[in-house]
């Protein structure tokens, strides 16, 4: 089984989140994916604690290099 993964999508309401999700689960499988069902979720980054994504933290309307990122990144030869 395969699985799409590094995959976001940013909805206003939760109608149009809806209806995206149904859409999104369609198109999967049209493609002979699945849906993650552990770590396929849905998050309000308007709220504390948002999400992580590719190496950066999204939350209330701003976003930053993740911590573990951050760690990683090289620093120039002086």
């Amino acid at each position: 089984m395969r699985y799409a993964d590094d995959f976001g999508h940013l909805c206003r309401t939760r109608g149009k989140r809806r209806r995206f999700w149904n859409r999104c689960g369609q198109w999967a499988a049209a493609g002979g994916l699945v849906l993650h069902p552990v770590k396929t979720r849905i998050v309000d980054a308007t709220q504390k604690g948002g999400f992580d994504f590719l190496g950066y933290h999204f939350e209330r309307g701003m976003k930053w290099p993740r911590e573990k990122s951050s760690g990683s990144l090289k620093t120039p030869f002086v």
